[in-house]
């Protein structure tokens, strides 16, 4: 049975690469929205 393209190990390796720093970017774009515990939380 062949494995759909999202549940091949490459492309969830990649995904695990690519996504964090995104969401990184997104906390440090909108810094000034959060209050600094929020900040935290976030990027932890």
């Amino acid at each position: 049975m062949k494995r759909k393209w999202y549940l091949k190990p490459m492309v969830i390796i990649l995904m695990n690469i690519i996504t964090p720093p995104i969401g990184y970017l997104n906390v440090f774009f909108n810094r000034k929205k959060f209050e600094p515990n929020e900040r935290l939380g976030y990027l932890a």
